[in-house]
């Protein structure tokens, strides 16, 4: 698309990993010369052009695209004609790219005479593109006489090789298929989903065209804009589909078996019907990646991580297996090298969120050994001392405050003992960044000299993001086997700035349980919610802490 207002014209391939088309215009001149011209210019002057489009679609070699084929200029009004241009023109792009794909594999492949017999089957599926584009080109022009002299050559050409014909034209549709599921271009959601379809049944065993998956993978990898969310998961469930079928129905009965006995938590039996699998189609990626699982369920992580190499070798962009990869090494207490995978599945599936929470955690862990755990060590000597700590407040503008209470026993001293917090955080910095809750810490200090800390990540519900102006509250209630004396906290922030130092604590000032008011568990309700806090729930640490 294009975007044209106040005299600005910003090309539709902007953002696209494809570069403009050497169009050339002609020029009224005696000598009726070409004369290059971009295509911002042709926008600007807003007038019919007529483009050289045979002459100037170049392949590898340099040759024309339309070799063979009169010199014909093709008239196009430029407007929503050049979108139509231009997706003809990625076509060409990546047909000569497959052209050159095939010659490589056809050098590659030993004995001279195969290798032009290759040679020769690209050049004629070459022609054919170029004839599908020429035909396309005319038909929008309205030039009925062209068209038919193209649409009788398109015939001819695939009449030859019948057999090479329905190879390209197999092609064709995964290219077409491809636009539309990758493309925003104003078309409905179910036309882009249809297109996804389309690729899904291309990839399919047993007549799978390997282009339609990685079609696939490009567009799970690179959607965006309206319904971006819908296309990528019906690209990803697309993808599941392909490699849950093998093309063979014993062998597709089998992972079936063994994927419902995973489901039963049946895992020794899974691993034996899986190793079925894998003994009767070794080349079968979907086998080694499901018996992985199992074998990662019960715990035989390096079987498991083996059986995901095997994986990766059959097929490199398998998401699942990547993921798995990640929670093996995750597992393992590798916490770099369980990065190192999570973030290669992301790459091939950017919507995964489980790997990417998963990395998110890592990450703001790593930032918590930097910045919080100091200010524990802290805390936890200033309270073993018996002397006051000075909350720090490393975010400017950033104000929290907390108070608690005692709730009732109802006379019993040797009753749990439950207490309820209040937290409020109010953002009044002056600067229009906002700040993000990373994680929290508290601890807490017994009447039996017991100092015990403890942390959480504010992740899920419990993460939330403040604006200048903006606050938070939220309540929560702790029970524990002990009395306790004094309790005191803070939190981990992350600055969503440039600044270089992005992440900072605030600290909640040292409270006494001596001076908390008792309650009631009936008066809970109107003190949290009641008064605009969120409930965040009751943590019992009576068997933890040794409190």
């Amino acid at each position: 698309m294009t975007a044209r207002t106040a005299g600005t014209v910003t090309p539709m391939w902007a953002g696209i990993d494809a570069s403009p088309l050497a169009l050339r215009v002609t020029a009224a001149s005696a000598a009726n010369s070409l004369i290059p011209v971009d295509v911002t210019t042709a926008l600007r002057r807003g007038t019919s052009t007529y483009y050289d489009v045979l002459g100037s679609c170049k392949s590898s070699s340099g040759s024309s695209f339309f070799h063979g084929l009169p010199q014909q200029r093709t008239p196009l009004v430029v407007g929503s004609e050049l979108v139509v241009f231009l997706c003809i023109g990625l076509r060409l792009r990546n047909a000569r790219y497959r052209r050159s794909f095939r010659l490589r594999r056809a050098q590659a492949s030993g004995p001279q005479a195969s290798a032009q017999a290759s040679a020769a089957q690209a050049d004629a599926m070459h022609r054919m593109d170029s004839l599908a584009a020429a035909l396309e080109l005319a038909e929008r022009a309205k030039d009925s006489e062209k068209a038919k002299e193209l649409r009788a050559k398109l015939t001819e050409a695939e009449g030859k090789n019948p057999v090479l014909a329905l190879e390209w034209r197999r092609l064709r549709r995964v290219s077409e298929a491809l636009e539309m599921a990758l493309f925003d271009a104003g078309q409905s959601v179910q036309l882009r989903l249809a297109a996804v379809k389309t690729l899904t049944e291309l990839a399919t065993p047993p007549a799978a065209t390997p282009e339609a998956e990685e079609a696939l993978h490009k567009v799970l990898r690179e959607v965006n804009g309206s319904h971006a969310a819908a296309i990528r998961q019906a690209c990803e469930q697309g993808l599941w589909s392909c490699w849950h079928s093998s093309g063979d129905p014993e062998i597709d009965t089998m992972l079936h078996l063994g994927m419902a006995l995973m489901e039963k938590q049946e895992m020794r039996e899974a691993v034996n019907v899986l190793s079925n699998v894998i003994s009767a189609a070794p080349e079968y990626a979907e086998g080694w990646n499901q018996r992985a699982t199992a074998l990662y369920m019960l715990d035989e992580i390096s079987r498991s991580i083996k059986d995901c190499s095997k994986v990766l070798e059959l097929k490199p962009k398998h998401f699942g297996c990547l993921s798995g990869l990640g929670f093996c090494h995750a597992q393992r207490g590798d916490e770099r090298e369980a990065v190192r995978w999570l973030k290669k599945a992301l790459e091939v599936h950017p919507g995964l969120e489980g790997p990417r929470q998963m990395v998110d955690r890592f990450e703001v862990q790593s930032i918590m050994g930097i910045y919080l755990s100091p200010e524990i060590t802290r805390v936890v000597d200033s309270l073993k001392r018996g002397s006051l700590w000075e909350p720090p407040k490393a975010v400017p503008g950033l104000q929290c405050d907390w108070d608690m209470y005692r709730v009732s026993t109802g006379g019993f001293d040797s009753a749990p003992k439950t207490y309820f917090f209040r937290v409020g955080i109010t953002n009044n910095s002056s600067a229009s960044f906002p700040v993000r809750s990373l994680a929290r810490f508290y601890v807490l200090a017994s009447t039996a000299g017991t100092v015990r800390p403890f942390t959480r990540l504010t992740e899920g519900a419990s993460s939330f993001t403040l604006g200048p102006g903006e606050d938070y509250k939220f309540c929560w209630a702790l029970t524990v086997g002990q009395e306790l004396q004094r309790v005191a906290g803070g939190s981990l922030f992350e600055q969503q700035s440039d600044a270089d130092h992005r992440f900072g604590t605030v600290g909640l000032e040292s409270l006494s349980v001596a001076d908390a008011p008792e309650v009631s568990k009936a008066e809970l309700e109107r003190l949290g919610p009641g008064c605009g806090y969120l409930f965040m729930g009751q943590l019992d640490l009576r068997n933890m802490l040794g409190l």
